[in-house]
């Protein structure tokens, strides 16, 4: 952590990660389901 960000700016990508992991492990539960 080279960067000292703003808690709010950490919170955010912390957020958008998680996000991506929730879109991720619903991706393979479900089978791959992309529009």
């Amino acid at each position: 952590m080279e960067q000292q960000a703003p808690l709010a700016s950490n919170h955010l990508e912390l957020e958008m990660d998680a996000a991506m992991l929730t879109l991720a492990m619903i991706d393979t539960s479900s089978g791959t389901r992309v529009p």
